[in-house]
């Protein structure tokens, strides 16, 4: 069966790279096959819309799964995401690179330099034991060798450091790439975020670009929501809405709380779910003792109890403006 049969419309060139998991490479396979290979309507070369619904209904991944290796491929600097101008198309992901990727000569540059700069010194090095030999009269001897086994191996070391310096220099690109992805992710929301759609917005950004341990989504929507809605105003400004995640953030990273990471997850879920369902006319600082006086052991058995009580269903409860809870502050904003 010929090419043509298959109803084929190109080909694509996919990059060998090292990935984290095996799911982490077929995503990225996936999103390099959807891409747009040129500029178009609504999009640009490298981009595609991504539905993290669809992937769920059509591979069986949860979406913390998918959550998750998005952010792998976010962290390693092959990705960005943006939100979409509908909140329907899900999210606009940019494959960082592409043009470089899907260009040949790329790979035939590369390959070519390294190979003339190792046939240039095996030259060399080949006119260097040759000129011992002739001097010492040895045609044959073990010395020449040895000589060679030594070249051969400062040839080797010097090959080990250059790949050394060469990773270290792209870790380096991809850590100032990944900032400045994330301060693009921010200058795609709004200052003010006066709407549940603008947190969930919020949030995913956030999860994508700093996560926290793999608390569910829901929770940090539920939240952040509940801190808007206690503003008299019903918004909270973005940069106010980053530092108060960046706090968690460092919260997580404080082993003084806890010894693992789960333990301080632990800390951070339960102090973010008592606030929600029992304290949500408090305002952020409110959390922040919370985890202070938390250990990982009572907010364990503080979460037990809290779900036993009915508080797990209102953890991932509605959050819109028609919720129970909106309607509550909008009250006491009347006041």
């Amino acid at each position: 069966m010929g090419i043509a049969e298959y109803g084929t419309t190109g080909f694509l060139v996919l990059p060998r790279l090292s990935f984290r998991n095996r799911r982490d490479k077929l995503l990225f396979a996936d999103l390099m096959e959807r891409a747009s290979y040129k500029d178009g309507a609504g999009q640009k070369r490298g981009e595609l819309e991504f539905n993290a619904a669809e992937i769920q209904r059509e591979v069986g991944w949860s979406r913390k799964e998918i959550t998750t290796s998005l952010s792998h491929l976010v962290k390693d600097g092959l990705i960005k995401i943006s939100p979409a101008k509908r909140k329907s198309d899900g999210v606009i992901i940019t494959i960082l690179h592409y043009s470089k990727m899907q260009d040949l000569s790329t790979y035939k540059v590369q390959n070519s330099s390294e190979k003339g700069t190792k046939e240039g010194q095996s030259t060399d090095n080949e006119g260097t034991i040759k000129g011992q030999s002739s001097e010492s009269g040895n045609s044959c001897g073990s010395k020449d060798e040895r000589g060679s086994q030594m070249t051969e191996g400062t040839i080797k070391g010097q090959s080990n450091a250059h790949e050394g310096t060469m990773e270290g220099q792209s870790l380096f690109i991809k850590q100032q790439e990944q900032q400045y992805e994330h301060k693009n992710h921010l200058k795609d929301l709004p200052e003010q975020l006066s709407r549940l759609e603008h947190v969930e917005s919020f949030v995913d950004s956030q999860m994508l670009a700093n996560p926290i341990s793999t608390l569910p989504r829901k929770l940090f929507v539920e939240y952040f929501n509940t801190i808007r809605l206690k503003r008299a105003t019903g918004r909270i400004a973005t940069s106010k809405a980053v530092k108060i995640w960046d706090k968690l953030l460092t919260y997580w990273h404080n082993k003084k709380l806890a010894d693992t990471p789960d333990g301080r997850a632990a800390i951070i879920l339960y102090a973010l779910s008592l606030h929600v369902m029992k304290f949500d006319d408090k305002q952020e600082e409110y959390t922040y003792g919370i985890i202070r006086n938390t250990s990982e052991h009572e907010a364990r058995q503080k979460m037990l109890k809290l779900r036993n009580q009915g508080g797990a269903s209102r953890e991932i409860a509605p959050t819109g403006t028609d919720s129970g809870r909106a309607e509550y502050h909008e009250k006491r904003r009347s006041f």
